[in-house]
């Protein structure tokens, strides 16, 4: 059986390696925020996120984990 590719990650758009079609996006839970997993074929994507824009690239039997492209700021 053949693994599953993809990302783990943040609420995020996937685009093609063009940037131009978007591929799949993930939504943000309030009661989960960040976890998700999105199933991708190998290959080159940009991932949209709310820090900014970031070049992936998945290969065959590989999950690629992505903590955070934002930096937030510290409480008080």
């Amino acid at each position: 059986m053949e693994q599953p590719e993809g990302v783990i990650g943040e609420c995020i758009w996937i685009f093609d390696r063009n940037n131009q079609r978007q591929i799949a996006k993930a939504d943000c839970s309030a009661r989960a925020p960040g976890k998700y997993r999105i199933v991708l074929a190998p290959g080159h994507y940009v991932l949209h996120g709310p820090g900014g824009i970031l070049p992936l690239e998945i290969k065959a039997g590989q999950w690629l984990k992505v903590d955070s492209i934002a930096s937030l700021p510290l409480a008080p």
